[in-house]
C-alpha cells in the first residue's frame, strides 16, 4: 500500500510537467538540387502545411508544392502545381473542411513573364482551379491574407515597361478567385508591399516601401477592403528603412526589416512597434554588425515574446563563409533582447515565414543550403518548431523526403497539329483518362475523358494548357489555338 501511495504521489507531481511539455523539432527536406520553403500554416489537428518551389517534380522548371507534415514535422504527402515555367508557392492558407489556397507567382505565362498565381485545392491537395493576375510586366507576390468573406488580398510588386522602378501591385479576389479589384501604386522610387495583415472585416494593413521626397522609405498603410486608402505612415524616425514583414498583436503593429547605416555602405537590423493607426511607439536596431544584416520575418508568441528571423553576412552571425546565414532573435515585450539561435547551412539561408503555433510556440519555414561536407551544393526546405518557453532542437534531421508516393508527377508530351485551328490528336496510350483544358487565365474551358482527338474549333485563339491525369501522374502540354 505504501508503494502504491508513492506511485500515485509521483504521478500527481509529474503530471503537470507532462501537460506543459513542448514539441520542438528541426527538419530539412530535400527532393532534388533546388528546394525552397516559403509559406507555412498550422492545421487544427496541429499538423503543418508548407509551400514553396522545387525542381524535384519537373527537370525543366521549378513547381509550386504543398507538403503536409504531422505535428512532429514528419512528412505525410506532397503534391505539386504549375506549368512549363517557374512556379513558386509563397503562402499557403487553409480553410477548414474546404481546402487550401496556395498564393505565389508563375512564369507559366504566354510571354514568360511572372504573374501572381492562386491555386485552390481540396483537403487532399487535389487541384480544383488556378488563376493568374497581372499584365505584360513582371508581377511578384510577397504575401496573401484571407478575408472574412472567403476571398483573398494578394500583395507584392510589378516591374517592367509601364512601371517606375518597382510599383505596388495588389489584388482582391472572391472565394472562387475572380478579381474584385486590382491596384497599382507608383512613385519615381521603388514601391512594393512585403506583407499584409487583416485587421477587421473591412480593413487590412500593409507593410512595405513607398517613395517620398526622392527616397524609398519603409511604411505602414491601412486600406479598406474596397481598395481605398485610410492612412499611411512612413517609418523614418531613425533614417531610411525597409519593411520586410509585419504582424499584429493585441493593440500593436510590429514591422521588421532593416535600416540604412548613416555612414557605411551596409544595412542594420531594425524593427518598430506602433499602435493600430501607425503611431510610433518604439523601435530597436543594431548598428554594430560589421556587414549587412536584415530581419525578414516577425511574430509575437503566446508569452508576448517577439521572434524575428535574421539574415546576415556579418562574421559575428556567420559560421559559414558562403552567403547569408539565418538565425532567430527573441525580444521581450519591452523590446529588450533575450536570446538568439543559428539555423544555417553552407551557402545562402533564409527564414521566409514565421507563425505562432497552436500551443503558443513559434514555427518557421525557410531555405537552408547544404552543409559544408555535402557533395551536392543544393538547397533544402527547412521547418523548425520552437517551444512556448524557447525550447529548441539544436541539430536537424537531415535529408528527409520532400516528395512522396502521393505526389502527382507532371510530365510533358507532344500533340499534333500544334498550333492548331480545329483539333489535336492525343497519343493512344492516354485514351480514357480524365483531362482538363485551361485557358491562360487558368479557367477550365473543356474537360472529360480522352479519346483520340480533342476538338478546339469553337474556342478563341490563344494559348491553352492540357492536363491529362493518369493515376499518380499528370501529363501536361501547351497548345496554341490559331
Amino acid at each position: 500500500m505504501e508503494i502504491l501511495r508513492k506511485i500515485i504521489f509521483i504521478f500527481i507531481c509529474a503530471f503537470p510537467f507532462v501537460g506543459i511539455s513542448q514539441i520542438t523539432f528541426y527538419k530539412k527536406y530535400t527532393g532534388g538540387p533546388f528546394d525552397q520553403g516559403n509559406g507555412l500554416t498550422q492545421l487544427p489537428d496541429s499538423s503543418y502545411a508548407v509551400t514553396g518551389t522545387s525542381a524535384a517534380f519537373d527537370n525543366n522548371s521549378g513547381q509550386a508544392f504543398l507538403m503536409i507534415t504531422d505535428s512532429l514535422g514528419n512528412q505525410k504527402w506532397t503534391k505539386n502545381y504549375g506549368g512549363f515555367g517557374e512556379d513558386i508557392g509563397v503562402r499557403v492558407i487553409h480553410v477548414p473542411n474546404d481546402g487550401f489556397f496556395i498564393a505565389g507567382f508563375s512564369g507559366s505565362t504566354s510571354n514568360g513573364n511572372f504573374d501572381f498565381v492562386l491555386y485552390k485545392t481540396d483537403e487532399q491537395g487535389n487541384l480544383l482551379w488556378e488563376k493568374m493576375y497581372g499584365g505584360l510586366d513582371w508581377e511578384q507576390l510577397h504575401d496573401a491574407a484571407l478575408l472574412s468573406d472567403g476571398g483573398l488580398i494578394l500583395v507584392g510588386e510589378t516591374e517592367g515597361f509601364s512601371s517606375q522602378k518597382k510599383d505596388i501591385f495588389m489584388v482582391r479576389t472572391t472565394p472562387l478567385g475572380d478579381t474584385v479589384w486590382t491596384k497599382t501604386i507608383q512613385t519615381p522610387e521603388d514601391d512594393y508591399v512585403s506583407a499584409v495583415e487583416v485587421l477587421s472585416p473591412t480593413e487590412f494593413i500593409i507593410g512595405g516601401n513607398k517613395g517620398e521626397f526622392g527616397l524609398s522609405k519603409g511604411m505602414l498603410a491601412s486600406y479598406n477592403i474596397d481598395g481605398t486608402e485610410n492612412w499611411i505612415e512612413f517609418l523614418d524616425q531613425a533614417g531610411i528603412t525597409r519593411v520586410n514583414d509585419i504582424t499584429i498583436h493585441q493593440s500593436n503593429i510590429y514591422a521588421a526589416g532593416d535600416l540604412q547605416h548613416p555612414v557605411e555602405d551596409k544595412t542594420d537590423i531594425w524593427f518598430v512597434k506602433t499602435d493600430l493607426t501607425g503611431g510610433f511607439l518604439g523601435q530597436e536596431m543594431n548598428p554594430f554588425y560589421t556587414s549587412s544584416s536584415f530581419y525578414n520575418t516577425i511574430v509575437v508568441n503566446g508569452n508576448n515574446k517577439i521572434y524575428l528571423g535574421i539574415m546576415s553576412e556579418t562574421q559575428e552571425l556567420n559560421p559559414y563563409p558562403g552567403g547569408l546565414d539565418a538565425s532567430t532573435h527573441c525580444f521581450l515585450y519591452d523590446l529588450s533582447f533575450l536570446s538568439g539561435e543559428s539555423y544555417s547551412g553552407f551557402d545562402e539561408d533564409f527564414i521566409n515565414n514565421m507563425i505562432v503555433t497552436n500551443d503558443g510556440g513559434v514555427a518557421f519555414v525557410g531555405t537552408v543550403s547544404d552543409d559544408p561536407g555535402a557533395l551536392t551544393m543544393g538547397t533544402n526546405v527547412m521547418l523548425v518548431k520552437i517551444g512556448l518557453n524557447d525550447e529548441i532542437t539544436s541539430f536537424p534531421d537531415l535529408d528527409l523526403d520532400l516528395v512522396s508516393v502521393m505526389t502527382e508527377e507532371k510530365k510533358t508530351f507532344i500533340v499534333h497539329p500544334n498550333p492548331t485551328s480545329s483539333f489535336i490528336n492525343i497519343p493512344n496510350e492516354l485514351n480514357n483518362n480524365a483531362y482538363e483544358l485551361r485557358n491562360i487565365q487558368g479557367q477550365i474551358v473543356k474537360s472529360g475523358k480522352v479519346t483520340s482527338q480533342i476538338f478546339m474549333h469553337n474556342l478563341e485563339n490563344g494559348i491553352y494548357f492540357l492536363n491529362i491525369n493518369d493515376q499518380n501522374q499528370i501529363w501536361s502540354t501547351k497548345i496554341i489555338k490559331k
